[in-house]
């Protein structure tokens, strides 16, 4: 098995939103068929995914806490994760405004834009008022920044990323519809929204079709 596959680090996002969940109602222990049962997957899947944790099940199932504090390491949750913001359009303000992020450890600390409209507001969770973009490489030189998400257009991209990567930025999140060139050692997971709709809409198109069939 690879372990660094993403369909595995999907797995083990999905695992640690179920532990948490159980967690706040008081679910002390889960067995691999449940957590099986709510992802539809295998148990044995289950057992060979949680193995690299080093937490075997005991009696009746796996310690919930136990389980939750191994995926918080090794998804790099258990620590705090300094996140910026560059576009401040409708899409970035509805990241600066979901309050999700912070309970998984990952903050904005600033965000940038080159609408000067824009600049000097705050939005949602953020600490600070927004940026001009020109400030951006300044701010990278005396702020360590782990995660940079990207929120503009696709004809920008890579020059961001360009100030991003020479700024010291390992971790991008790009929700632009163009996927910028990064060097090795920088992380980018590339977020195609446009994309995923389509593939949506496929999969309704071909549940359909398969009823019609069977109609």
């Amino acid at each position: 098995m690879d372990f660094n596959s993403d369909v595995y680090i999907k797995r083990l996002a999905r695992y640690y939103r179920r532990l948490v969940h159980l967690r706040q109602y008081g679910v002390l222990r889960v067995s691999s068929e449940e957590l099986a049962t709510h992802i539809k997957i295998s148990p044995s899947q289950v057992r060979t995914d949680l193995s690299k944790l080093g937490v075997g099940q005991s009696g009746y199932g796996y310690r919930i806490n136990n389980l939750i504090a191994e995926l918080e390491k090794l998804l790099g949750v258990d620590k705090r994760n300094n996140m910026i913001l560059v576009g401040v359009g409708k899409l970035g303000q509805a990241l600066l405004t979901y309050n999700g992020f912070s309970k998984y450890s990952f903050n904005f600390m600033a965000a940038f834009d080159i609408n000067p409209q824009l600049q000097g507001e705050t939005f949602g969770m953020l600490l600070e008022p927004v940026k001009s973009i020109k400030e951006l490489p300044y701010y990278l030189a005396t702020h360590k920044v782990s995660i940079a998400a990207l929120a503009v257009d696709p004809e920008s991209v890579q020059s961001v990323v360009d100030i991003l990567v020479a700024g010291g930025v390992k971790g991008i999140w790009n929700f632009a519809p163009r996927f910028p060139e990064v060097p090795d050692g920088v992380v980018i997971e590339n977020v195609h929204i446009q994309e995923s709709l389509l593939k949506l809409s496929f999969r309704l198109e071909e549940s359909r079709v398969e009823n019609n069939l069977t109609n």
